[in-house]
């Protein structure tokens, strides 16, 4: 192998730490997502919190709508109504999950 190839493996292997790196500490935990809502917030503020972030490009988007019952990841619930959180719940994973 000679000189150009390791220098390019070495580029690649920074490049793909960095971007895992990046992914890493820029993904809140379902738990941390949990906490951070709170009883009253709007559905535009729930939604900044747990809804999927815009795709690439902003291409595309879920929208929350004023009374809807959610489950997120399987782990968490919760219920808006009249455009506002009434209720979140935390729900406890089964055995053999």
């Amino acid at each position: 192998m000679n000189s150009s190839n390791t220098v390019a493996g070495w580029v690649v292997a920074v490049i793909l730490l960095a971007g895992a790196g990046y992914l890493l500490m820029n993904t809140k935990s379902d738990r941390a997502k949990y906490d951070a809502l709170r009883i009253g917030m709007t559905t535009s503020e729930v939604q900044a919190i747990v809804g999927p972030k815009s795709g690439r490009y902003g291409a595309f988007h879920t929208d929350i709508g004023d009374n809807e019952w959610l489950v997120v990841n399987d782990v968490m619930e919760l219920h808006l109504h009249g455009g506002r959180l009434v209720e979140k719940k935390w729900l406890p994973k089964e055995k053999g999950r």
